[in-house]
């Protein structure tokens, strides 16, 4: 695909799908294309409740295909594995695709740490891409659907963040209704689970897992998967038949093999505007981010939906159908979050204030689905 006013947008992240609405709503001058491993992205705010049963995965799919064809863009199915930009123009090179264009934005996500540890590819499972969801999806159908009951199923948790709390605390529900028993063991390498808030929230999810009789271990590494255990850095290991890899986050490697502007971890750098602060005609949103202006910002979903409007306004701006000059992406320092611990509860907070309630979660469950009702339907 040779140039031709075109913006090349990699990655079906929050922050794009948000760009795509506002091209459907208003046509962006030139050419728009998204270039994205698959036609389908799921909303990462209701996964857990997927896992444990709760809704199907209509619930929570954004169709990206037909999204881009309300949007008047190409939709291009493939992992892009090299970028060429400057100030003036870009290049990608995709799977199957080479493309040319004047803009570019990523919104790829970040990958979870560890990935390159023996036996990780092989034995552990993921939330991410979508191939690797299933595939932990139909494993734990499997796995629950064909142990005889009373025999436990040993599963270990590597990450002990939002995402590992939430999902393992959806895995014994699904394993609940099926009159399952799991045994389950939270692996964190931080002293203590949910690091990234307080104490008070991370005292609320120990308890929930000592009331479900789960093993937390804290301050441990691992460093082998088998598909009989999980091997931990200071010689023991942990049984586990099922084992999820749930860590930190870090940056796709696409930045540095495509010699962009990052950080000192290699996540790509961006400035207020979204763009690269080297000044190449690259923008980028969600966890694949560094932000300069704002580096306590954490790599939550949150920062990528907020961002996302900031982010159609400027490319809207550069690619010549302007509104106004582009805007500052100015993230809030407090912002809500909500942990559905699957009990019919969940935990939320909001500045100084933690709520244990139903009515919790039941506000959680009419923000996630409102912001999927936002990109279905065009």
């Amino acid at each position: 695909m040779s140039a031709t006013r075109r913006l090349i947008l990699i990655g079906g992240g929050h922050a794009h799908i948000e760009v795509l609405r506002s091209a459907a709503q208003r046509r962006f001058d030139g050419e728009l294309v998204l270039v994205s491993p698959d036609a389908q992205q799921l909303y990462s705010g209701m996964m857990p409740a997927q896992l444990r049963g709760a809704v199907t995965e209509r619930a929570l799919s954004i169709d990206l295909a037909a999204l881009c064809r309300a949007a008047g863009a190409q939709f291009v199915e493939g992992t892009v594995h090299r970028i060429a930009v400057t100030n003036i123009d870009a290049h990608v090179l995709a799977d199957n695709a080479s493309i040319d264009g004047n803009w570019c934005s990523v919104d790829i996500g970040a990958v979870s740490t560890g990935q390159e540890l023996p036996g990780v590819h092989d034995y552990a499972y993921a939330t991410r891409p979508l191939g690797a969801w299933h595939a932990l999806l139909e494993r734990v159908t499997d796995l629950l659907t064909s142990r005889s009951e009373g025999a436990p199923l040993s599963c270990c948790v590597v990450g002990g963040g939002a995402a590992g709390c939430e999902l393992a605390l959806a895995l014994l529900a699904r394993a609940h209704t099926l009159n399952r028993t799991l045994s389950l063991t939270m692996l964190s390498a931080s002293p203590r689970l949910l690091p990234e808030f307080s104490t008070r929230m991370s005292s609320r999810i120990v308890a929930r897992f000592a009331a479900r009789g789960v093993r937390v271990e804290t301050s441990a590494t691992g460093t082998r998967v088998t598909a009989r255990d999980v091997q931990l850095s200071d010689g023991r290991s942990i049984a586990s038949e099922l084992t999820l890899w749930l860590t930190g986050a870090a940056a796709p490697p696409l930045f540095l093999a495509s010699q962009c502007a990052t950080d000192a971890e290699g996540f790509l750098a961006v400035d207020a505007t979204l763009r690269a602060v080297n000044g190449d005609a690259l923008w980028g949103a969600g966890d694949c981010v560094s932000h300069v202006a704002s580096p306590w910002v954490t790599r939550s979903g949150v920062y990528a939906v907020r961002g996302g409007a900031v982010l159609a306004h400027n490319l809207r701006c550069v690619t010549g159908n302007t509104l106004g000059r582009v805007r500052a992406f100015t993230p809030q320092r407090h912002t809500m979050f909500i942990l559905d611990t699957a009990d019919g509860r969940a935990l939320l907070r909001w500045r100084g204030m933690l709520s244990d309630s139903r009515w919790a979660l039941q506000l959680k469950r009419a923000i996630d689905r409102r912001f999927v009702a936002r990109y279905i339907g065009w």
